[in-house]
């Protein structure tokens, strides 16, 4: 079982044996989670030195757009962005994974330079998205507009400068 404080050893590990892991902490109070994550995240950008790609699903806990009062909230986003922004050089990959894009920290958000969206039917959510796209390629009225109306499966995926695509796209179920 993961511990709060056992974030930093854990990565230690992954990037001594460049073994692949799926770290849950489900179980783990949001405090907790925090810590963990604070630790790995610290020790992953400072050990690493081979590629990686790290998914953190629920990314909105770990880089929020508005900070908790928590001991770690302000180091956790620093650690976060630090991964996200100065990681690429360091051959690290960030997926970030979030049902509410308007509740992830905008430095952290900025970062992207793919997305895959579903359906948002919340407009704060559509708003962020919308912000990404300004900044990152223009236009996507026909993305917004159509995001709260996105059948289950259906996503847009735009990359406007590494892929150089924008498509409406069908992902299949899960089995």
């Amino acid at each position: 079982p993961l511990e709060p404080g056992a974030g930093a050893r854990v990565a230690r590990f992954l990037v001594e044996t460049n073994a692949p892991a799926l770290l849950d902490l489900v179980e783990m109070r949001r405090d907790d989670q925090q810590r963990f994550v604070l630790g790995f995240a610290e020790e992953l950008f400072h050990r690493c030195k081979r590629p990686v790609h790290l998914v953190v699903d629920e990314c909105d806990l770990f880089a929020p757009q508005t900070l908790r009062k928590s001991e770690h909230a302000k180091h956790l986003l620093d650690a976060m962005e630090d991964l996200v922004r100065r990681g690429r050089a360091k051959g690290i990959g960030v997926t970030l994974i979030s049902q509410r894009p308007a509740l992830v920290h905008k430095d952290v958000l900025s970062q992207a330079r793919t997305l895959i969206v579903h359906q948002l039917p919340g407009p704060q959510d559509g708003d962020a998205i919308a912000a990404w796209m300004r900044s990152n390629a223009g236009g996507g009225a026909e993305v917004i507009d159509s995001l709260p109306s996105l059948d289950i499966g259906e996503a847009w995926l735009w990359s406007p400068s590494w892929l150089k695509l924008l498509r409406r796209v069908r992902v299949r179920p899960r089995t």
